[in-house]
């Protein structure tokens, strides 16, 4: 944990360096990471920090003034929830791991260009609406904390490259279902069965990843309903050949892209590997098998 100044000085040196040349992968990491249009996303990344002050408790965490109560909520959670993160991702964060807290929801959405609970732009951001549901911000922040972690770990251009369901999956994965609580395990395997299913793609380009990302209304899901599908795909993935699933991941951060990587990994395609899933899920139901044991078998 570094002091404020070292903290300030990590976030000025990308823009005090190069500013012209930062801009354009700025604008990519916005549009990338928050689900808005691109004109407020710019603007919202753009808008100075400095309003926010580090927490006596955790210079980590920088609050607005009146954001202290979720501020002092976020404290306790932070640690083991980058301690989770780590261990899920398989590696440390590249770089210290700071939180800004919003005093309103107003003001998140100024800074970030999404009316949602938490975002990661340039930094994590999370927004008071957290308040309303205090038991679920352990999930909500380590779920952001790990897409902080990807684009830490590998930058915009390859996070752009990334499959919008892996980077989710794997969000939902290792903050034990944040984002997508109020969808149980067995109502996405049921609508999974039935057909109300996303579609495992395996990324692609940085502009396919900018216009075309394949979220959860591209297969007319909620979202909540992509996340957990998602995080059932990605847990079979690790579930069924661990050494497998953490060489994706060790790949994936050497810049790999995404379908060799998989296919190193699993020696065989990702069309493959989503039938084999396929597959158990609707033998373990035949069987009448739980969803526990369809989590615990991978």
């Amino acid at each position: 944990m570094g002091n404020a100044a070292t903290f300030r000085a990590r976030r000025a040196a990308p823009w005090a360096a190069t500013p012209g040349a930062f801009l354009p992968f700025l604008l990519i990491a916005v549009l990338c990471l928050s689900a808005c249009g691109p004109a407020r996303a710019l603007l919202a990344a753009c808008r100075s920090t400095e309003g926010f002050v580090p927490l006596a408790d955790d210079p980590r965490i920088r609050c607005e003034p009146g954001a202290e109560p979720l501020a002092q909520a976020v404290a306790p959670l932070l640690g083991p929830a980058v301690a989770a993160v780590e261990e899920g991702h398989g590696a440390p964060f590249a770089a210290p791991v700071g939180v800004y807290v919003c005093a309103s929801e107003a003001s998140f959405t100024r800074f970030t260009g999404s009316k949602g609970k938490g975002a990661v732009t340039r930094e994590l951001f999370l927004s008071p609406a957290l308040l309303q549901e205090p038991e679920f911000l352990p999930l909500y922040l380590a779920h952001e904390l790990s897409h902080l972690h990807i684009l830490q770990r590998i930058g915009v251009a390859d996070v752009l490259k990334l499959p919008v369901w892996f980077k989710e999956g794997l969000a939902t994965l290792v903050s034990h279902g944040g984002g997508a609580q109020d969808v149980s395990d067995a109502e996405a395997l049921a609508a999974m069965r039935a057909g109300r299913s996303f579609r495992p793609d395996a990324g692609g380009t940085v502009l396919g990843g900018l216009f075309f990302p394949q979220y959860a209304a591209t297969f007319h899901l909620e979202n909540q309903m992509f996340y957990r599908q998602a995080m059932l795909f990605t847990q079979f993935l690790r579930n069924e050949d661990g050494p497998a699933f953490r060489a994706l991941l060790s790949d994936i951060e050497s810049h790999r892209p995404f379908p060799d990587a998989f296919l190193a990994a699993y020696k065989s395609p990702l069309p493959e590997v989503w039938q084999r899933f396929q597959r158990k899920m609707r033998t373990q139901a035949a069987l009448g098998r739980s969803v526990e044991k369809f989590q615990e078998e991978g």
